[in-house]
């Protein structure tokens, strides 16, 4: 992959933001800004770093710095945030990581809304494909960037269609390990009902991904139908619930050999926020559909994480998280099948609202199932995090 591609794309983020901007001030004239700069330091022991079968101490520098734009007609947001990380023992596994995000709005009338949004990451493929997929891969950089556009329409009251647009690309610096490209879409319409909180959901979607790596190429293009429902009660409760059915034609070619298949399967994407009580919250999402991995080719993966959150006093609270991936490959290019868990606890005091520390635990253990090994490791952690916020007029 050409990596001028990436260089394009942050001007262009740059440019949708500056384009939103001004028209919205030269139609208003007014915007309220807030600025919130943030630095957060982070100890951490972890017993198998990387799952390498190595013990070491990792210090974590995070500056961030995030700003907020909402005006009669225009809401922005742009942020970006630095991980320096470096370890006592084995300074190989040194690192910067890297996160940029953007995403704007834009009224043209009461009823049409225009949507912009991008991301720009450097990272290394253990942390992502580990998060991701459950996948178990060697520190390898690489950089991703993804461009989304869309826009919704409000047909009447009720009625409302949005068509979402995106573009991706992953550039992994490993010759052996894949790029890919992908674009596509989605076009929902949604119908509100009467009680003005629950709308149901329906459309079709399409995507188109290529691989390319030192051995293979291949492409997948994936059919969907979308339908489903939501509800929206503001911070007490939210659900979504999506799915649907999708066929997936892959084709490959490697060395001489040459591959097809056809795959009929289906999705499903649903989250619920559920406020339990004044002091209680929690967190669910479960997922199942296809993701572009390290392999040059699609993997299944079925995924669900939930958590819990705790207030006890004004400056004590606790959060419990938990996570289960369960992915595999066709076996087109590479056979892989994986079982991730993951667990957390952790505990945040509360200086003041802009000043707070962390302490917490995560356990992580991941079995494949191809060859029956399985690997583990326990972090403990202790964060110290301050934020400035700023409000300009």
């Amino acid at each position: 992959m050409d990596f001028q591609k990436c260089r394009v794309f942050l001007p262009a983020m740059v440019l949708s933001a500056v384009i939103i901007l001004s028209v919205h001030i030269e139609k208003s004239g007014a915007a309220e800004w807030i600025i919130t700069p943030e630095m957060s330091v982070t100890g951490t022991y972890d017993d198998n770093l990387l799952f390498e079968d190595v013990s070491d101490y990792e210090l974590r520098a995070s500056p961030g710095l995030r700003a907020n734009m909402t005006g009669e007609r225009t809401r922005l947001e742009v942020a970006g945030k630095v991980d320096v990380l470096s370890y006592l023992d084995y300074s190989e596994f040194d690192r910067v990581n890297q996160d940029y995000t953007l995403q704007s709005e834009y009224d043209l009338n009461p009823r049409t809304t225009l949507k912009m949004g991008g991301r720009l990451r450097f990272d290394y493929t253990f942390e992502t494909e580990l998060e991701e997929a459950g996948i178990v891969s060697e520190k390898s950089r690489r950089s991703y960037y993804t461009f989304l556009p869309g826009i919704s329409v409000a047909l009447d009251e009720r009625n409302s269609l949005a068509l979402d647009l995106f573009y991706a690309s992953t550039d992994n610096r490993r010759d052996e390990r894949a790029d890919s490209w992908s674009t596509g879409g989605d076009l929902v319409w949604s119908r509100m009902f009467l009680d003005e909180q629950t709308f149901f959901l329906a459309g079709a979607g399409v995507e188109h991904v290529d691989f390319e790596s030192r051995r293979v190429e291949g492409t997948h293009d994936i059919y969907r139908g979308i339908v489903g429902v939501s509800r929206d009660m503001g911070e007490r409760y939210n659900v979504l619930l999506r799915g649907g059915p999708t066929w997936t034609h892959s084709r490959f070619d490697r060395n001489d050999e040459r591959r097809r298949d056809d795959d009929l399967g289906f999705f499903i994407d649903s989250r619920l926020l559920w406020q339990i009580t004044e002091r209680t919250s929690t967190d669910v999402g479960i997922d199942h559909g296809q993701y572009q991995s390290i392999y040059a080719e699609n993997i299944t993966r079925n995924r669900i994480r939930a958590g819990l959150r705790h207030r006890f006093t004004e400056k004590w609270s606790g959060n419990a998280t938990g996570s289960f991936i369960n992915s595999r490959t066709t076996g087109l290019v590479s056979r892989e099948k994986r079982n991730t868990w993951q667990t957390g606890l952790s505990a945040t005091y509360n200086l003041r609202p802009d000043m707070f520390f962390d302490l917490g635990y995560r356990y992580r253990h991941t079995r494949d199932r191809v060859d029956s090994t399985s690997k583990d490791g326990n972090r403990f952690f202790l964060q110290f995090t301050i934020r400035f916020p700023k409000q300009l007029n």
